[in-house]
């Protein structure tokens, strides 16, 4: 039996997240509020007069700066309240939603993060999700799959490593890859497995320790001839999921 383990959403794109006791998915949408915002670098193109998706190189990424995940962030989508904290002291707190409250959320992370081409700025896409993918994709993490890949690398690997939207849980290791083009039914919600993740070195980097400590596409390579870990899914229909649901596969 499948089932869903931990939802989670990450305010800030390339940033550390926030675990969610429910969320209820739409159609053709991503998980409210998640990478609603990225750290635009000086050299950006992003435009935050005209929002739009732009391509990770356009914002800090995890891949290149290991020190974003000792910086945690919560958001609440409804009211723009977000939660800046570092090495568990909460920084900033304030409405992100407005100018004012950005710019003060930007200042802490000037703070924190020192950027070779300059200050950073926080931005707001709005409606729009700052994903790896510009299709509003959902990721899907096995829980059993990382506990299979911990073997190979001989280390605990802490999941949040593969930032994840929805963690579950499986019977059998890699079942997931089994998965491309059917449908999984959590309630009312259905979601359709459009492909595997191929990874990039940011899952290389601990989210605890923000130290890069296993080279997992590396690792993958090596030992599978891939370097894919994990699903994109897609909402077709909408409805609650919640930690502890069951997860259909047809």
């Amino acid at each position: 039996m499948a089932r869903v383990h931990a939802i989670y959403r990450y305010p800030i794109k390339g940033f550390s997240g926030e675990a969610l006791p429910s969320v209820t998915l739409a159609p053709q949408k991503t998980i409210q509020g998640d990478r609603r915002f990225g750290v635009r670098h000086a050299n950006s193109a992003f435009d935050q007069a005209q929002p739009k998706w732009n391509k990770k190189r356009e914002f800090l990424q995890l891949a290149h700066m290991a020190e974003l995940a000792k910086v945690h962030t919560t958001l609440d989508p409804a009211t723009g309240v977000m939660h800046i904290k570092a090495d568990g002291v909460v920084l900033f707190v304030g409405n992100v939603f407005k100018d004012a409250g950005r710019r003060g959320a930007e200042n802490v992370l000037n703070t924190l993060i020192k950027d070779a081409r300059g200050p950073v700025q926080l931005v707001d896409a709005g409606d729009i999700s700052l994903t790896d993918v510009e299709l509003p994709y959902l990721s899907v993490i096995n829980l059993t799959t990382v506990r299979a890949l911990s073997e190979t690398a001989g280390a605990t690997l802490d999941p949040i490593r593969f930032r994840g939207n929805i963690l579950i849980e499986t019977d059998a290791p890699w079942a997931e890859f089994n998965w491309v083009g059917r449908t999984l039914t959590i309630g009312a919600a259905k979601l359709n497995v459009v492909r595997r993740i191929q990874r990039c070195v940011a899952t290389s980097v601990n989210p605890i320790t923000a130290a890069r400590d296993v080279d997992i596409p590396a690792l993958l390579q090596k030992t599978y001839g891939h370097m894919d870990f994990g699903m994109y899914v897609e909402v077709t229909s909408g409805g609650p999921v919640t930690p502890g649901d069951a997860l259909t596969v047809s």
